[in-house]
């Protein structure tokens, strides 16, 4: 069965011969598009850190997940890679590469140090490489390396002395190879070397005698090898040895009576063998056998059945096999196997992908679902599957052959469909197939006959149907036939009759359905039945008297339903009755007391819409969403999710598209598809990922080992090799990045880091934002430590850790503070004169600190359909903060609000902030865009102002012609932005270091468009920083909260400016302030 032969079969048990449940298996390519520097792969290993090595024809690709590093031949580094046509890479059980390269010899690469150590042939030393064109290698569990040529045999290294002994070719010599070109290498479990050739077949070698033994080649005799070119070798885990040839297929060796058995290509022949060019073998973690072709793409071996299952290159399906010329095979510990092609670069496939089938629509194949959006599934009493499906009709699945038979909608034919748009199919009781459409009202399938009974709405016929619009049909306990209408309420028919009875909505009736809009229908263990609505909520019907009792949110009340839109209803095993809404998550209801239990995104829950919930044998529920499947053990709590990447049809599921069979087979449908699976096999890697960090930063440049930095080297050998670290205190933004080396999905992998020393505290960070950066770090010891989750969400408690020390200035030394000690006492001397300046000087300070506050803005500036309002807070009498406003294109046109902050307090701080303002007027009045103009006083800044003095700078451009706001930041707190009772950041583009740190710094403008009611606060760090009586700082997220709490909506900027002024006030309690405070409120009138 090739990969697009079938799209799934299902399990067996059923039915005698139902075939086993298989599935389509997705690649994924990762080439040239994916940084890989070259698109032929002949060489994967994964050495003992987790990192990935791929030899190709330009160079040595290291990988983690996220990209690549690119080893290369340097002309003018004698360390560097010899050759970057690669043919091999094996580690050895150092730690040590080994690379065989084609025309320059043989490469020792160390990644400890980072360096090459060649080796190559040399004529005039018989005990050099014997060839420099090397094919294969191989180190033997005694640590020998062995290394196979091309033409020159193979050669046997004495590392300890850089010696090769040769075991050439010798066609007269029977204990001689028969040819010199070697092309394989490989040790059994009994430690006894194979080798093959290109031109003299399989031998094996003998230990005791120094010789090989040769096996007969005869393409006529089925017990010989049937080709001379043997290009791979493997030992299965049933003692089996393997020989792929290049040319004579697949062989097996029976090495108790040394005979072959063979398999071959055969297009005649369902399982054959795809291709006889054999390239390459691998054993996965399951013990099946892969074999890589030339030509014919890759093959799994199936050995109960002695077949092959086939995976090929489709070039309109992007999941399949970026090329049928496979070279080279690797599963990793991760369990993805590695697919190294000739010009497809790598494909991927997870081999620990969890066991969901999948059913989808193919346009090319007329046995396929009709359609990709499924609605609904349900399984008859023979195990035929019925799947609805939006405008592709119904389908009827056999699951014993794998035919579809398709019933649509023929308008010439009153007994088909009456829609193609299937919402709901129901077995009931008695074995009648209903089928709900959404316009065509409800039908009943005669299967016998596959002819359609129509029940249509009359408006003339208050008997019919309610509405022609369907969502689901539910048999109750007392055989009655319930029927959820989307616009007519429930109805309920007589079958005896025929007739319908309708319970409607009315808005004027607390006791009537609480929505026209009815989305299913339960009837729980007590006999209760109940009701789910799209808007109005879970309502029980009584129904003796007709009336309901309803169950609906209510804002601030999370003991009430989620959400008003309820798509599911599930009655677990315990008696607990759980409602799925859309937009509030799962909520599972107390009888007794009539409350709920919500489980949402803030539990876990994959997404707030709920489309589906089903319970398997171990009372776990499986819930789908609009993200993905999400799995509840309501024991513990415990949330699982699964998505596309784990074998979903994709992320997004349907409403009602959800059954379990009664043998506890699950089925979810949605955009593309359906998916099929028994939970129990559905199983978690619970296997840790190795972590490594893989990039050290001094101010966003990465450093190299060796490199020496302001006359210090930081890094002695690379950073995932390095343990500790010392950081001179003027080496102040570092960033540490870092990888989880998991590669089945590695943007699922999850990280949390801390720096021990400056905080306890873990702090999240998700797989596309795997740095962390440090500023300012005090001088003193720290660790930095970093762990890993697999997708699973298996933690690697360990982690990675790295010792950061930073080392003080010299005035901060004990050596430094000695001398001032001896110079205190002549200090001392000096205090009574200055005590009689110090009068005068806090004269002149006061004067200090009228003048800058004369400098900054004494109004609130005019602009149309926006008011503003600022206010500036020194911590002592001058301080560093400002802010100003900048007139463009004359009043009152566009205003550019400045908000600034300098490290710092005092009278330093103050010149350099008013440095900066009066920088930013000239900058802005010349016309020079928001950026730009921030990008030229950060040069000028980093002149001008000593290290480590920094300058935190936001520009915000107000439009009133456009209502929009440009955004430039250099290290000021993200300004906030409340709308509609929310609050959220506006986060600056590109780089938001503060000026001064590094002059070659580009800022980047963001706009934001602004609506009547926005408020926008700007603030520097000393407001969120602001601390109480007992030294706790009022925080980022009390600041967000009070700016939810507050009524903007009921304030002018003014107002909202002294709002916040003394909510900090009132939390600081009348505390010191130790750090300036600027605010400015931005109103949209």
């Amino acid at each position: 069965m090739t990969n697009r032969a079938a799209l799934v079969c299902f399990a067996a048990g059923l039915l005698p011969g139902v075939p086993v449940r298989g599935d389509a298996l997705e690649f994924e390519r990762l080439s040239l598009e994916q940084g890989l520097s070259q698109s032929i792969v002949e060489g994967i290993v994964q050495d003992r850190i987790g990192f990935l090595w791929f030899a190709s024809e330009d160079g040595l690709n290291r990988y983690d997940g996220y990209g690549y590093r690119v080893l290369r031949h340097d002309p003018e580094d004698s360390n560097s890679l010899s050759y970057n046509d690669l043919k091999c890479v094996v580690e050895d059980r150092d730690g040590i590469l080994w690379i065989g390269t084609f025309g320059a010899g043989l490469n020792r690469y160390d990644p400890r140090t980072g360096k090459f150590t060649r080796y190559r042939n040399q004529p005039s030393d018989p005990a050099s490489l014997a060839l420099d064109i090397v094919r294969v290698l191989l180190e033997d569990r005694r640590g020998r390396l062995w290394v196979g040529t091309q033409g020159g045999g193979v050669d046997r290294l004495d590392r300890a002395t850089g010696r090769f002994e040769h075991f050439r070719a010798d066609r007269d010599d029977p204990r001689a190879l028969a040819d010199g070109d070697v092309r394989a290498l490989y040790e059994d479990r009994a430690g006894t070397l194979w080798v093959g050739t290109a031109a003299g077949g399989l031998h094996r070698f003998d230990e005791a005698s120094g010789g090989f033994v040769r096996y007969p080649i005869d393409a006529r005799d089925p017990r010989a090898l049937p080709h001379p070119w043997v290009q791979a070798i493997l030992e299965d885990r049933q003692g089996g040895l393997w020989i792929g040839t290049l040319g004579g297929g697949l062989a097996r060796l029976d090495r108790s009576r040394d005979r072959f058995e063979r398999y071959h290509a055969d297009p005649t022949r369902p399982g054959a063998l795809p291709g006889d060019r054999v390239m390459a073998l691998t054993e996965d973690h399951e013990g099946r056998l892969w074999v890589a072709t030339d030509g014919a793409g890759l093959a799994r071996f199936d050995g109960e059945r002695g077949s092959f299952e086939s995976f090929r290159h489709d070039p309109a399906d992007p999941r399949t096999l970026s090329t049928d010329r496979v070279f080279s095979l690797r599963e990793d510990r991760s369990r993805v196997l590695w697919v190294g092609t000739y010009g497809g670069g790598l494909s991927k496939l997870d081999l620990g992908r969890k066991k969901f089938a999948t059913v989808r629509h193919d346009p090319r194949d007329p046995n396929s679902l009709s359609h990709d959006i499924v609605w609904s599934i349900v399984e008859d009493e023979e195990g035929h599957l019925w799947v609805g499906t939006d405008s592709g009709g119904l389908n009827r699945i056999d699951r014993a052959t794998g035919e579809v038979r398709r019933f649509r909608h023929d308008p010439t034919d009153p007994d088909s469909l009456a829609h193609d748009t299937v919402r709901f199919v129901y077995l009931d009781r008695r074995a009648n197939l209903w089928v709900a459409t959404n316009g065509g009202g409800l039908d009943r399938l005669d299967r016998a006959t596959g002819r359609f009974v129509h029940h249509r709405n009359d408006p003339a016929d208050p008997s019919t149907i309610a509405h022609d619009d369907l969502r689901a049909v539910y048999e109750d306990g007392r055989g009655n036939l319930w029927v959820a209408t989307y616009g007519g309420g429930l109805d309920r028919l007589d079958r005896e009759t025929g007739r319908f009875h309708h319970l409607r909505s009315d808005p004027g009736d607390p006791t009537s359905l609480p929505s026209p809009f009815v989305r299913g229908v339960l009837e729980d263990s007590r006999g209760e039945l109940w009701v789910a609505t799209q808007g109005g909520g879970l309502a029980r019907l009584d129904r003796d008297s007709g009336r309901f009792t309803t169950f609906r949110t209510r804002s601030g009340d999370l003991s009430t339903l989620g959400s008003d839109f309820v798509f599911a209803i599930h009655e677990a095993r315990d008696g607990s009755l759980w409602a799925g809404t859309y937009g509030g998550g799962i909520s599972r209801l107390d009888r007794e007391s009539g409350r709920f239990r919500r489980y949402t995104e803030d539990d876990g829950l994959a997404s707030n819409s709920v489309y589906g919930i089903l319970e398997d044998g171990d009372g776990r529920l499986w819930i789908s969403t609009n993200r993905g499947i999400t799995r509840l053990d309501p024991a513990n709590g415990e949330l699982r999710n699964f998505g596309a990447r784990d074998g979903l049809q994709s992320d997004e599921f349907n409403g009602g598209a959800y059954f379990e069979s009664a043998r506890g087979e699950m089925f979810f449908g949605g955009i593309r598809g359906f998916n099929s699976f028994f939970p129990a096999e559905i199983v978690l890697n619970e296997e840790p990922p190795p972590v490594a960090i893989t990039d050290l930063q001094l101010f966003n440049r990465s450093l190299v080992p060796g490199e020496e930095l302001h006359g210090r080297r930081i890094l002695a050998r690379p950073v995932e090799y390095t343990e500790a670290i010392e950081l001179a205190y003027r080496q102040d933004v570092v960033t540490l990045e870092f990888a989880a080396l998991h590669f089945a999905a590695p943007e699922r992998n999850r990280y949390r880091f801390r720096l021990e020393g400056f905080s306890d505290d873990w702090i999240d960070a998700r797989a596309d934002r795997r740095s962390a950066t440090f500023t300012r770090l005090a001088p003193g010891d720290y660790v930095f430590h970093v762990q890993a989750a697999n997708p699973d969400g298996a933690w690697n408690q360990e982690g990675k850790r790295l010792a950061i020390r930073v080392l003080p200035p010299y005035w901060a030394t004990w050596s430094f503070r000695g001398v001032v000690i001896v110079l205190g006492a002549f200090l001392v001397a000096l205090a009574w004169a200055r005590h009689t300046r110090a009068i005068r000087l806090r004269a002149e300070l006061r004067a200090a600190h009228d003048a800058q506050m004369a400098l900054m803005p004494q109004s609130d500036p005019d602009l149309p359909g926006f008011e503003i309002s600022g206010v500036c807070v020194p911590a002592n009498e001058v301080g560093g903060d400002f802010f100003d406003y900048v007139w463009l294109d004359g009043e009152p046109s566009r205003l550019c609000v400045v908000v600034g902050d300098v490290s710092g307090k005092g009278m330093q701080s103050a010149m350099a902030a008013a440095m900066s303002s009066g920088m930013v007027h000239v900058q802005l009045r010349a016309g020079a865009p928001l950026a730009e103009a921030m990008t030229r006083v950060n040069r000028s800044v980093h002149r001008k102002v000593e290290r480590p003095m920094f300058t935190a700078l936001c520009l915000a451009l107000l439009d009133p012609a456009r209502r929009t706001l440009e955004l430039v930041n250099a290290g000021v707190c993200p300004p906030l932005l409340k709308r509609d009772g929310d609050v959220r950041e506006l986060e600056a583009a590109g780089f938001t270091l503060p000026l001064g740190a590094l002059p070659a710094t580009e800022y980047r403008g963001r706009e934001f468009e602004l609506r009547k009611g926005d408020v926008v606060l700007f603030f520097t760090d000393g407001a969120p920083e602001r601390t109480d009586r007992g030294g706790v700082q009022y925080g980022y997220d009390a600041m967000r909260a009070f700016l939810v709490s507050l009524p903007t909506a009921a304030l002018d900027s003014r107002a909202i400016r002294q709002a916040v002024v003394e909510e900090l006030a009132r939390f600081s309690g009348g505390s010191h302030r130790e750090d300036d405070m600027t605010l400015v409120v931005v109103r949209v009138t």
